[in-house]
Parts: C-alpha cells; sequence; structure tokens
C-alpha cells in the first residue's frame, strides 16, 4: 500500500501518509480518488494534512498533480468540505507551488506547507 488514511480522534484533520515509493508522477487519479473519498466521507469541513516526506517530488510530477487536484469543477481541493490543505515536505519546490496556488491567479487555495508533521499539527492546534 502507497498510503494510509488517518482520521485524528475527536478531529476534523485527516492525513494522508504517502509511503516511499509513491512517485508524484505517478498515481495522480488515484491520489484524486483517495481525497475525493476522504471528503465524501465527512459530515463537516475538513484539513488534510498530506505526509509526502517520504515521496521524491519530482517539478513535472508536482505540476501534474496540482493540475488534477486543483483545477477544474471536479478537483478535490475544491470540494466545498476541503477547508485547509497543509503539506508536509522538505522540498523547496513545494513551497513555491503553494506560494502560487495561494494567489487569486490559482484560485486562491488555502494551502500551506510545513517541514514536519509536528509543525502541521502545530498549525491546526498551537504548540504543545
Amino acid at each position: 500500500m502507497f498510503h494510509e488514511v488517518e482520521f485524528l480522534e475527536d478531529s476534523n484533520v485527516c492525513i494522508i501518509t504517502f509511503a516511499e515509493g509513491w512517485h508524484t508522477h505517478e498515481g495522480t487519479e488515484a491520489r484524486a480518488a483517495i481525497i475525493q473519498s476522504v471528503l465524501e466521507q465527512a459530515d463537516g469541513p475538513v484539513t488534510i494534512i498530506f505526509d509526502l516526506s517520504n515521496v521524491k517530488l519530482r517539478f513535472d510530477g508536482i505540476m501534474r498533480a496540482t493540475a488534477r487536484l486543483a483545477r477544474g469543477p471536479d478537483a478535490p481541493l475544491r470540494h466545498p468540505y476541503c477547508e485547509q490543505i497543509i503539506v508536509v515536505t522538505t522540498n523547496p519546490m513545494a513551497r513555491n507551488v503553494a506560494k502560487g496556488l495561494r494567489t487569486e491567479t490559482f484560485g486562491a487555495l488555502p494551502i500551506t506547507v510545513c517541514r514536519s508533521r509536528e509543525e502541521a499539527l502545530a498549525l491546526i492546534y498551537g504548540p504543545s
């Protein structure tokens, strides 16, 4: 299995962890289906944490995945229950992509990049 989906107990936070071997240039439709499924099962707005800390990110893969996940009427990241998106990675490309996605030109998506899962959770819940 290349991903794990975990809803935090008593929370509207979902962590989707992609395992080593999951490549951004492959599996975009499968990733979209995972996200869509999470959002359709939700009772209300959800913060999704994508833990990509074990995934090799390539520019072409990031661009292809971003186009599928964020553009168009069936884009999962535009689902009404997708409240906030946090990407966990140390890859600097991801920060630049997120910066672009936050602009009006690309739809002002509520996306942030954190360097660790702990940083992502602190962003949601405050420092522990």
